[in-house]
């Protein structure tokens, strides 16, 4: 089999590839495999040998996250909530994700102190409670999260779960657009 590899030359016939430039002919012969492919069992090792190499941290990752998480990395934690309320890995639970946010954002993780205010409004693996939702959305957005920033914006400016606060509403909408919070 012949091939023409170059596009700035142009086949003749099936065998041959003529230079453009120069009038060569030029033959080249595909019929006899590259000398790294010659020997497929050496290709199947170490396709392999690749996909342990790719693969096994990323297995051994999951594992080290609930560790971590069990003996109180409050970043393993969070990650845990935000696993099982996506369902990766795991089938979605959305209490045991709570239990996890709740360790984290105990420990002053932002991010998961608004899940776990995003749970208490929503009434997910929880029961619904505004008022501890606002809770926790003051504790992510004094640490500078500006989607809690928003949220409690939001929280002031409608007086849900707070006292209606437009002061209050204002200052948090412009942190959070500050922060880069695109609404």
């Amino acid at each position: 089999m012949f091939i023409c590899r170059d596009p700035s030359r142009y086949c003749q016939g099936r065998n041959e590839l003529k230079d453009n430039y120069k009038g060569n002919v030029m033959v080249e012969d595909l019929s006899k495999p590259d000398l790294f492919w010659e020997n497929k069992f050496a290709s199947i090792i170490c396709l392999l040998v690749y996909t342990f190499l790719i693969f096994s941290p990323l297995v051994a990752l999951a594992g080290d996250l609930e560790s971590a998480a069990e003996k109180g990395d409050a970043a393993a934690q969070y990650n845990m909530g935000v696993k099982l309320i996506q369902g990766k890995d795991a089938e979605i639970n959305y209490s045991q994700a709570v239990h996890w946010f709740r360790k984290a954002a105990d420990q002053g993780q932002a991010n998961a102190q608004y899940s776990l205010a995003l749970r208490y409004l929503s009434g997910q693996g929880v029961e619904k409670n505004k008022e501890e939702a606002v809770v926790w959305l003051k504790k992510a957005a004094q640490q500078g999260l500006p989607h809690a920033q928003y949220t409690l914006a939001l929280r002031y400016n409608w007086g849900d779960g707070v006292l209606q606060d437009f002061e209050e509403a204002i200052k948090w909408f412009t942190q959070a657009s500050l922060q880069g919070h695109k609404e």
